[in-house]
């Protein structure tokens, strides 16, 4: 397993994705980020099943940086309880792995 992980993120449109990983990238807490506009969404929200279209921020940062990413997109994120989840990287090519260690605080 590396010290690198992928975060999931979901946002309620482009232009909100877009401003969560500029500012993540400004503040050297992600290397990348990739932006999926316009999925669909069905999940449980108050007691009823709701539905949204979203958009999806995946983001490629380190283990030891999960909290500061957490407080950063929770300080900007317009969603009551956005989800933010993060997944371990186990393996890749070393030369990405090695890059987003270097661009990362």
């Amino acid at each position: 397993m590396t010290e690198c992980i992928l975060g999931y993120i979901t946002t309620p449109n482009i232009e909100e994705a877009k401003q969560i990983a500029k500012e993540l990238l400004l503040d050297k807490l992600i290397a990348c980020a990739n932006i999926y506009p316009k999925v669909y969404s069905l999940f449980w929200w108050k007691g009823e099943i709701d539905k949204s279209e979203e958009t999806i921020l995946i983001v490629k940062s380190k283990r030891n940086l999960k909290q500061k990413i957490v407080e950063k997109v929770c300080s900007m994120h317009s969603y009551e309880c956005p989800c933010i989840i993060f997944l371990p990287i186990e393996d890749g090519a070393k030369p990405f792995l090695d890059w987003i260690i270097s661009e990362v605080n």
